[in-house]
């Protein structure tokens, strides 16, 4: 079974489900608009009312990341990153309306899970809510970059699959979640499908939680050539690693259940 989930929309409009779903609004006409504030080698920053301690926190986290994940992701000659950091979001929100011709958006922001998505292929936009942690927003940043470089490598990667767009964002930046402290994991490991479902259309959370899991499994059985090589695949591990979808779920299972001592 082809698990590839082709989308008809453009890969840059996909982006903005990265990390920020939710219903269409309709976005009020005023916008504040971010000027630069900030340089680093590899990224430009441009905020609104953002603090400079927001915005240095931000800059370190992604700089101290850049090396590591280019590398692990087997990327050179990124271009020059901008990254537009919003405190105010109602201007978030009417940024996305302008840029995409839509915006989508939470009644209440739940988590940082709804705090950024890609504005283009080497553009992030990130909200930083003023009662926000440092760690929070800046675990968003590399989250985000991680996205960047997964274009990088495959500019339709975007959601297809969901399950490996979010996993190796959530891998690379280091989001480990302990199973064990997971209810929905009591019933064993979710497939697969449902994390997909989760995540397209329930709004869920769990491709976060999991995510780790899942690019632990693939970089332990097939190295950081094979993380590489599923996103080059657009997450058709019949091609690229040669087994069933079937195999490669009950494979991840294992791994869990043998390394976590959690129902497979």
């Amino acid at each position: 079974m082809k698990r590839a989930i082709v989308l008809v929309l453009l890969v840059v409009v996909l982006a903005v489900g990265s990390s920020c779903k939710g219903s269409p609004v309709s976005p009020s006409t005023s916008r504040e608009q971010p000027t630069a504030r900030l340089s680093t080698a590899h990224f430009q920053l441009l905020a609104d009312r953002v603090d400079s301690a927001a915005l240095t926190g931000i800059a370190d986290a992604l700089e101290a990341s850049y090396s590591r994940i280019t590398s692990d992701l087997r990327v050179t000659n990124l271009p020059a990153i901008a990254v537009w950091i919003w405190q105010d979001s109602a201007s978030y929100y009417n940024d996305m309306q302008a840029t995409f011709g839509t915006s989508y958006s939470h009644e209440i922001l739940r988590s940082e899970v709804d705090w950024g998505y890609l504005r283009r292929s080497n553009e992030i936009s990130l909200l930083v809510p003023s009662n926000a942690g440092t760690a929070s927003i800046a675990q968003n940043a590399v989250h985000e970059f991680a996205h960047v470089v997964m274009m990088a490598i495959n500019p339709s990667i975007p959601h297809r699959p969901p399950w490996l767009w979010e996993a190796v964002a959530v891998y690379e930046n280091g989001q480990f979640v302990d199973p064990t402290t997971l209810p929905f994991m009591r019933g064993g490991c979710p497939s697969l499908d449902s994390l997909d479902n989760d995540t397209e259309h329930n709004r869920g959370t769990q491709i976060y939680q999991v995510g780790f899991l899942l690019g632990e499994y693939i970089v332990q059985t097939w190295g950081q050539d094979g993380l590489v090589r599923l996103i080059q695949g657009t997450g058709d591990v019949e091609t690229v690693f040669g087994m069933t979808w079937a195999a490669f779920e009950s494979g991840w299972h294992a791994f869990v259940r043998d390394k976590y001592h959690v129902p497979a």
